[in-house]
C-alpha cells in the first residue's frame, strides 16, 4: 500500500495521521511455500515496507524473494552465515549497521509463522497506531495456534483449516514481539533478541513510553522492563509478566507447529535464533515440543475477516511472471518434500491460491482387545483401573510408561497422523486422560470419537456420576490442586472454570451418548447407582472381570458428602 494513499484516507476519515513509514522486517531460512500469504496479509493491513533477509536457502525462498523485489513487493537481502553465529542476530546486526530504519518509522520483526493481527478499528495496522496515542510503541503477546487437525498443510493459514488456538492466557502466550516507532532513543532491532528493540538507555530512552499486551503502561520498575529501558539486549526479554498478558490491542497470530509435515521441515531447517551448526542440527524441534504447542483448545477467527483480501492480493502478487514461475517451483519443490515416500506428490491447485494436500488417516487397528473409559477424572477412573489390574487385564490410568501422561501421548500421536495410543498395542484397558499443568490443559476423553474411528471393535464406557457431585469433586482433588493447575493454564477464575466445566459435561454426555447410540460395545456406568456386575456382564465372555476386587479408591476428603469425593 503507498503512504499517500493512507495518509489521505486517513485525513479523509478525520484521523491523527502518525507519519513514517510502516516497516515488517523478517530473517528466514527455507520459508519459500509461505512466503507469499504472509507478504500479502501483511500489506493487506497497512505495511508498506516489508524487508526480508534470507540465508542458506535451499528450497526456492531466495527465488521467490528475489522475483517480489524485483517487482517492487519486498527488499531482499541475502547474507550468508559464519558456523558459531545465529542467523537471526547476524541478519538485525546487518539490517541495523544499513540504517534501513528512518526516523519515525514504525517497525515490527515478525518471524514467517507469526501474523500481526490487530483488535481495535477495522483490524488495520494504522488502527493499532492510532490506538496507541502518545506511546512509542506496544508489545504484542502471542496466541499460539495448533495444527486444526490438518495433517498435512492445506495450502493457506487464513482460512477455516487455522481457527484452533491456545487459551487466551496460555503461559507460552507471555512472549511478545513490539511494534516500535524509530527514533531518538531506538537504536534498532534485537540482535541479542528479537522480542524487543534494542534502546539507547540513558537520557535518550527516558521518555520513551510504551504500552503492555493489556493496553496499560509497562511497569517499569519490573525487571525485565528495567533492564529493557535502561539499554541492554537480552534474549532474556522475550515475555512479560502474566499480569500484563492480554490482546487488548493486537494479538501475534503464531502458527509456531504448523502442521505435521510440514514440522518435519522445521526440524530439518534448523533455529533461527540459535548458533548455527555444521550440521544444522536441532534440538528444540522435537516431538515433545510439537505435543506442547499444538493447541486447539479455543476457537479463533478474527484474522479471516481479511481472508478474501489476501486471496485478491496474492493473486495480484502472482500476476507477475517471474514471481509466479518461482512461486510456482517452490510450491513443487516443497510438494516433493511434505510426500511420503509411498505416495504421490500432490499437485498445488493454483486457480484459487490453495490445495488440498491431506493424507489418508491413519488406519484403523481392528479388534476387541481394547477398553476405553471415556468418563471423566473423578467418575472412579481409579477404582475402574484397579479393577482391571485386579482382574489380571493389563491397564494405563493417567499416565503411561515413560511418565508420559496419556492425555500428552494421545496428543502427540495426533500430531503426528499415528492413532491415539499408537505404541500402546499390548495396553488393553485406559483411563482418566486429563492433564493440566505446565500452561496446558488437556482433557482426553473428549476425543472418544477418534479413539472410536481408531479402534473400531474395542469396548467403549462413559463412565459417569451426577454432574454436581463430579463438580465438587474435581474442586476438592488434591486439596484444591487440580483446580488451582486449571487456572493457571486457562486464566479462568473459579467460578468461570465452575461454568465451564459444568457446559462440558453436560456437552460431552450428550455428544457420546448421540455417537454411540444403539451400539453394541457402548455402556453408561455411573459409578454411584450402577451395580459392578453391569459392567461385568457387559465385558463378558471377551473380559472377566472378577468383581470382588471393585473398591473405591484414590477418594478425595471431602467436607460435604463422602460420596462427593470418590475418584
Amino acid at each position: 500500500m503507498e503512504q499517500t494513499t493512507r495518509l489521505a484516507r486517513d485525513a479523509d476519515a478525520g484521523t491523527a495521521v502518525r507519519p513514517g513509514r510502516r516497516v515488517l522486517f523478517t530473517a528466514v531460512r527455507n520459508e519459500a511455500p509461505f512466503l507469499l500469504e504472509w507478504i500479502a496479509y501483511h500489506q493487506v493491513i497497512g505495511f508498506d515496507t516489508i524487508i526480508v533477509a534470507s540465508n542458506d536457502s535451499d528450497d526456492g525462498t531466495d527465488e521467490v524473494l528475489q522475483a517480489l523485489e524485483a517487482a517492487g513487493q519486498v527488499q531482499h537481502i541475502r547474507h550468508s552465515v559464519p558456523v558459531g553465529q545465529r542467523p537471526q542476530a547476524n541478519a538485525a546486526r546487518l539490517v541495523n549497521d544499513m540504517g534501513l530504519l528512518a526516523e519515525g518509522d514504525w517497525a515490527l520483526w515478525l518471524d514467517a509463522d507469526e501474523f500481526l493481527n490487530v483488535q481495535v478499528g477495522e483490524g488495520r495496522l494504522d488502527d493499532l497506531i492510532a490506538a496507541l496515542g502518545p506511546h512509542d510503541g506496544a508489545l504484542i503477546a502471542w496466541r499460539i495456534f495448533g495444527d486444526g487437525g490438518n495433517a498435512r498443510f492445506p495450502g493457506r493459514f487464513i482460512s477455516d483449516a487455522f481457527t484452533g488456538a491456545s487459551p487466551p492466557m496460555f503461559e507460552k502466550n507471555l512472549a511478545v514481539k513490539t511494534l516500535f516507532r524509530f527514533g531518538r532513543g531506538v537504536r534498532g532491532f534485537g540482535v541479542e533478541g528479537n522480542h524487543r528493540p534494542v534502546l539507547a538507555g540513558g537520557p535518550d530512552s527516558a521518555g520513551l513510553r510504551f504500552l503492555a499486551p493489556n493496553g496499560q503502561p509497562i511497569r517499569t520498575k519490573n525487571g525485565v522492563h528495567a533492564k529493557w529501558m535502561a539499554g541492554k539486549d537480552t534474549g532474556g526479554n522475550w515475555g512479560v509478566p502474566r499480569a500484563e498478558l492480554g490482546h487488548a490491542l493486537a494479538q501475534i497470530n503464531h502458527y509456531m507447529v504448523r502442521t505435521p509435515d510440514v514440522y518435519e521441515l522445521k526440524k530439518a531447517r534448523g533455529r533461527g535464533w540459535a548458533a548455527k551448526v555444521a550440521d544444522n542440527s536441532n534440538s528444540r524441534h522435537t516431538d515433545d515440543f510439537y505435543a506442547i504447542n499444538n493447541r486447539n483448545d479455543a476457537e479463533d477467527r478474527s484474522i479471516l475477516r481479511f481472508e478474501s483480501e489476501v486471496s485478491a492480493r496474492m493473486q495480484h502478487l502472482l500476476k507477475d511472471d517471474a514471481t509466479r514461475l518461482a512461486q510456482e517451483a517452490a510450491q513443487e519443490r516443497a510438494a516433493r518434500s511434505l510426500a511420503p515416500a509411498d505416495e504421490p506428490v500432490p499437485v498445488t491447485d493454483r486457480s484459487e491460491g490453495r490445495g488440498d494436500t491431506r493424507p489418508t488417516p491413519f488406519e484403523p487397528l481392528h479388534g476387541d482387545d481394547f477398553i476405553f473409559f471415556i468418563g471423566f477424572n473423578k467418575c472412579g477412573t481409579t477404582s475402574l483401573h484397579g479393577l482391571l489390574i485386579g482382574s489380571g487385564i493389563a491397564a494405563h490410568h493417567w499416565q503411561a510408561r515413560g511418565r508420559k501422561n496419556l492425555a500428552q501421548v494421545m496428543q502427540m500421536n495426533r500430531a503426528l497422523g499415528r492413532r491415539p495410543f499408537f505404541g500402546f498395542e499390548k495396553v488393553v484397558g485406559f483411563s482418566d486422560m486429563t492433564y493440566a499443568d505446565r500452561g496446558m490443559f488437556l482433557e482426553g476423553c473428549l476425543h472418544f470419537d477418534e479413539l472410536h474411528r481408531a479402534y473400531p471393535d474395542a469396548y467403549f464406557v462413559l463412565n459417569t456420576r451426577p454432574e454436581d457431585r463430579w463438580i465438587r469433586s474435581r474442586l476438592n482433588h488434591g486439596d484444591g490442586s487440580l483446580l488451582a493447575r486449571t487456572m493457571a493454564a486457562t486464566g479462568l477464575s473459579r467460578e468461570e472454570i465452575v461454568e465451564s466445566w459444568t457446559q462440558l459435561f453436560r456437552a460431552h454426555h450428550a455428544r457420546v451418548e448421540s455417537h454411540f447410540k444403539g451400539h453394541p460395545r457402548y455402556l453408561r456406568f455411573d459409578i454411584e447407582n450402577d451395580p459392578v456386575s453391569s459392567l461385568a456382564g457387559f465385558l463378558a465372555p471377551r473380559f472377566e472381570l472378577d468383581i470382588s476386587k471393585w473398591q473405591k479408591l484414590n477418594s478425595t476428603r471431602a467436607t460435604v458428602d463422602p460420596r462427593e469425593a470418590e475418584d
